[in-house]
This record gives structure tokens, sequence and C-alpha cells, in this order.
């Protein structure tokens, strides 16, 4: 009842800034699809923008839910090229390829440690399965913690920090009465 989600980080980077350099985060919208395309799905892309945070000519593409799904498994030169189509329809550019210096694709939900990028209920997920989760094992010698194990901050950094805390102090609890 609670799975992992898709989240892809798309990072390319360029020869120089073809996007408006104030925004750290931009919103693209493009209009109709060419269904030949090879493009990534939809009408809609974020686009994390790291002149405006660092100075580096670089843009980070956000593909989760479904264009996570779509990416998976595909080959980082297929989504380079496909963001890349995305960023020239939205933009009215073209030949964005050719300022391409390098790019790597995030693949959490394919490695086989991680199997996933965050963590999510699941339609009729109850508060009963994140107990069961967290719920140590072993008389309390086998503690679990990870953001999958907080209901409140599921899928977040935070949620991790919680439960770092939570799980940390109930090997106190355990240690204080051995």
């Amino acid at each position: 009842s609670i799975w992992t989600g898709s989240y892809k980080k798309v990072f390319l980077t360029f020869q120089k800034v073809f996007w408006p350099t104030k925004p750290p985060l931009i919103g693209l919208v493009r209009g109709k699809v060419n269904p030949s395309s090879k493009s990534i799905p939809g009408h809609y892309l974020l686009v994390n923008n790291l002149w405006a945070k660092s100075g580096v000519a670089s843009l980070e593409a956000i593909l989760c839910g479904d264009l996570g799904v779509w990416a998976f498994k595909k080959s980082d030169e297929t989504i380079q090229h496909a963001v890349i189509e995305f960023l020239e329809s939205a933009m009215g550019l073209s030949n964005v390829i050719d300022l391409l210096v390098s790019g790597q694709v995030s693949r959490w939900e394919e490695d086989e440690f991680s199997r996933g990028t965050y963590s999510t209920y699941r339609l009729g997920t109850m508060d009963q399965h994140v107990d069961a989760l967290r719920a140590a094992e072993w008389d309390g010698r086998l503690v679990f913690a990870g953001e999958p194990t907080e209901s409140e901050h599921m899928g977040s950094v935070h949620a991790a920090l919680l439960s770092g805390k939570r799980a940390a102090n109930e090997v106190l609890d355990f240690l204080s009465n051995v």
C-alpha cells in the first residue's frame, strides 16, 4: 500500500545561457505536441535554473510522476534530447542541442538498492500501514528509520530526519533497559 514514486533529474550543461537568468525555478508551457515527436509527453515542465543559483550554465529538468515513468529505462541520450526538444518548443528556439556540453540523468528507481526516489501512499493506505513499517522487530533490537516511516511528512528529507531522531531514541531506550 506504500509505493515509491518516479523522480528523475536531468542535468544539462550548456556553452551559454539562453533562458531567463533571474528566476531560480522556471515553469515551461508548450502548445500542441507533434504526434511524431520524441519529446517528453505533456505540456508542462519544471526546470531549476542553476545559473540563477550558482552561476553555472546548467538546467535541471524535473521529471516526476508520469514524466518519470515515461523516462524509465530510456537511455540518457533519449531523455536529454527529449528535454531539449521540449525546451525548444516551449521557448521558440532551435538547435539548442548544439550548445549542450554535458548531461546527466538520475536513475534512483532503476537502482537495485534504492528502487525508488520517494515514498507515497497508494489509494487505501492507512496510518496503520506506516505504523507497521516503522515497528521495531526482534524485541526492539532491530529499529527502522527512513522517510516512509513518518506519515506526517512522508516522501521528504524532513521525514527522514525525524525518523532518524525517533529511531535513535528507540535505540537509547532499548539500551537503557538492557
